[in-house]
């Protein structure tokens, strides 16, 4: 019987031999290759192996008397696909008995890259197949979330069905970029896909009045709800709509516990003007929200 021994393998054409971890069973040695370690590509194997007596023997034929070679990735081709599902109209110019006409057509598809507002439960299906298709039924997904700092954490677990389809929760509580990965087993490789969710920076806004003349001061308040804050406190741009589009026209920062305040005074209105503001939540390094705004609110002003 097989006392021990090794297996080792290398890329054709290379010197280079990589040992493989070996387990005895019975009278064989036996190594199992994982197929992401290696770039794809054809591998040559030999072996040693000693029997209890110390009598030593190696080849790198196969029993048949072929050359031992592997061609990876061995094991089968899997597709991972994850996402929010969306349907999207597609439109195409066909002609017919020399006429042209537009055919819409409806696809449905996994939409991996969404925009939700804070608190909102994201609900994802996802599917795991080989690549013709097929499902592969009772499959474990690990769900990954990259940390801004570096490296993943697993933050939860999935199972398909006999149809090889899952579903798994995702809540908007700030940016989030997700890993979901099948690990494979020995016959089946692994897959891994991406999910991407942005969250939009929210903070309230008010005005301590409506109404006012030209030459009096309106205060606004707020509260940015979407946190954790920058250490030195967020960014608040006040804004406000002039001539189609919005501008900014100062700056205020909101403290740790989230609240500002920006005091304006109104001059050179004439007439009756119903000015409209907002506050804009701009993104930052170290803030885990993207580009958000408050309400809009108005504020009329009666001048000379």
């Amino acid at each position: 019987d097989v006392f021990g021994g090794e297996i080792e393998m290398r890329a054709a054409g290379t010197t280079t031999w990589h040992g493989l971890a070996t387990d005895r069973q019975g009278s064989l040695l036996i190594a199992y290759v994982d197929d992401e370690r290696f770039r794809n590509g054809t591998y040559e194997f030999r072996a040693r192996a000693v029997d209890q007596a110390g009598n030593e023997a190696s080849t790198g034929r196969r029993i048949d008397g072929s050359a031992a070679t592997l061609r990876l990735p061995a094991r089968i081709d899997t597709r991972l696909a994850v996402g929010v599902p969306r349907t999207i109209v597609r439109r195409t110019i066909e002609r017919r008995h020399g006429r042209r006409r537009v055919v819409r057509r409806r696809i449905r598809r996994l939409d991996s890259n969404v925009v939700a507002r804070r608190g909102r439960a994201i609900r994802l299906k996802g599917f795991l197949a080989n690549a013709d298709g097929q499902p592969i039924e009772g499959a474990t997904i690990e769900a990954l979330e990259q940390r801004p700092e570096g490296g993943v954490v697993p933050v939860g677990l999935a199972t398909t069905g006999t149809d090889g389809k899952f579903h798994y929760v995702v809540k908007a509580s700030r940016n989030r970029d997700m890993l979901f990965r099948y690990r494979g087993s020995r016959r089946i490789g692994s897959a891994t896909t991406d999910f991407l969710l942005l969250v939009p920076a929210h903070t309230t806004i008010r005005p301590d009045r409506t109404r006012l003349r030209n030459g009096q001061q309106v205060l606004f308040t707020g509260r940015v709800t979407t946190r954790p804050l920058p250490a030195a406190g967020k960014l608040v741009e006040m804004q406000a709509h002039f001539r189609g589009r919005w501008r900014t026209f100062s700056t205020v920062h909101a403290a740790r516990g989230g609240r500002w305040r920006f005091p304006y005074r109104f001059g050179g209105t004439l007439g009756r003007v119903t000015y409209r503001f907002r506050a804009r939540l701009p993104a930052e390094g170290g803030y885990p929200f993207i580009n958000g705004n408050s309400r809009v609110v108005k504020v009329v002003v009666v001048g000379a």
